[in-house]
């Protein structure tokens, strides 16, 4: 008979997700970690698991203490009642609150506290004979700037391997650096270890954990913040002898974030790209209602590319659309699941007509410099011009980055691209605006 268990990465109980969205017909209680939590529940006992694994960072913060010892008690009592032991490990975001919470809940097996390496061995419910061992370390202080690999092998050495296959529960940043105040640790390090599978905590992107020796990370059990696209959820492990360690997708987060483009090329009216906007939203639900256990709420940030008319009118029409109204609601369509709009960005938009920026750049004034600039940029990005624009651009929008008033906003993409693009998007709205004037001022008799 298999040993099954059930693994969830970063848990963040105590975390507020706020979608944006209030009157789409979904309930915001089941989009947050605790509700993903008592899922996750449901599926270990529905799926009769023999035991559960937390990699790292359960409870978001020590504020969070009262919060997650109800949550994580309620929980994991169910757990007692089928018979299924929780083990875990605390990260950088717990290293306080969790050894805390494992005084005052029974059954949750905390691993590793203090540094140091430990196991816990988890038998088969159905074949007691059948087992598996779970080495795990915890982070001792909110910050770890060393590996804890060098000291495993002294541990290991002490463990019967033939009592079971070992699994390791690490919080940890794989980097090749080994700058990293967060346990970093290296792929060679891991293999080195010679486990039969290495199960992680600390990013919240969930890594494929196929193979022969899955090796990976976990992932947050729901996608924290709208950087966190695609799946997110639990994960079943599978041990049968003689076979390696199988990992499967489970309980599925219920909000779900998604990247999508749209292109603009021949919208030529304020109406047509509103249209187009819904359009957009309504083929990013129906593709993620393709997918096994859909989710009920998805988010989308939409790039905008192509030629258009409107041009220089896009900052101020997404700016409207993002803007919140009476209902604080981003726009939404669809019902099963809904999708909303949470962001959009502008990338290498141009005018639809057929401007010629040569010729502008030949003539006289503002709108010559201008169009020089975009050409520049546009034709020659590696040139020594081109990287004095961007980087003069780039000092200008990293000094409004580290302002305190945007701290709580997410960091924008400030690569050398992405600063090259900001560029090109205002610079063509800004042309295209110069030239309307230019050519209002000359038919009414003025020169610009």
């Amino acid at each position: 008979m298999a040993v099954r268990l059930l693994c969830i990465g970063d848990l963040h109980l105590g975390r507020r997700i706020r979608p944006g969205i209030t009157d789409a017909g979904v309930n915001l209680a089941e989009l947050q970690p605790e509700a993903a939590w008592r899922r996750s529940i449901d599926t270990a006992i529905n799926l009769g698991v023999d035991g559960v694994l937390l990699a790292g960072d359960v409870i978001d913060g020590d504020s969070h203490f009262f919060f997650g010892c109800q949550i994580l008690h309620r929980e994991i009592a169910r757990l007692v009642e089928h018979g299924i032991p929780v083990v875990a490990v605390a990260g950088n975001h717990d290293v306080s609150v969790l050894p805390r919470l494992a005084t005052e809940i029974p059954y949750l097996k905390l691993l590793g506290k203090n540094g140091s390496w430990e196991s816990v061995t988890i038998s088969s419910r159905r074949n007691p004979g059948e087992k598996v061992q779970i080495v795990g370390w915890s982070f001792p202080t909110p910050t770890f700037p060393a590996s804890p690999l060098p000291a495993l092998p002294a541990f290991l050495a002490g463990i019967n391997r033939a009592d079971g296959p070992l699994i390791g529960l690490l919080h940890c940043d794989i980097t090749a650096s080994k700058a990293s105040p967060h346990a970093p640790v290296s792929v060679s390090e891991l293999a080195g270890a010679e486990l039969s599978a290495w199960l992680l905590g600390h990013i919240h992107v969930p890594a494929s954990l196929q193979g022969d020796v899955p090796t990976g990370y976990l992932g947050s059990l729901i996608g924290l913040d709208p950087s966190e696209t695609g799946w997110h959820g639990a994960w079943l492990l599978t041990y049968e002898p003689g076979t390696p360690i199988r990992m499967e997708r489970q309980a599925p987060a219920q909000l779900q974030w998604h990247n999508a483009e749209l292109d603009v090329t021949g919208i030529d009216t304020p109406e047509a790209f509103e249209a187009s906007i819904l359009g957009a939203l309504r083929a990013a639900g129906e593709t993620t209602a393709l997918g096994p256990e859909p989710p009920i709420l998805v988010g989308i940030r939409l790039t905008i590319t192509g030629s258009t008319a409107l041009c220089a009118a896009l900052p101020a029409l997404t700016e409207k659309l993002l803007a919140p109204g009476d209902t604080s609601d981003r726009i939404s369509v669809g019902t099963s699941p809904v999708c909303f709009l949470d962001d959009i960005s502008l990338r290498n938009i141009k005018p639809e007509t057929t401007l010629d920026l040569r010729a502008t750049a030949k003539s006289v004034g503002p709108p010559a410099a201008l169009a020089a600039m975009l050409l520049c940029l546009q034709e020659e990005p590696d040139s020594a011009e081109a990287l004095a624009i961007i980087h003069e651009a780039g000092n200008s929008m990293r000094f409004a980055v580290d302002k305190r008033t945007y701290a709580r906003i997410p960091a924008p993409d400030l690569s050398q691209e992405a600063i090259r693009s900001h560029l090109l998007n205002a610079g063509f709205a800004a042309l295209h605006l110069l030239l309307e004037q230019r050519s209002t001022q000359s038919s009414e008799g003025k020169s610009l």
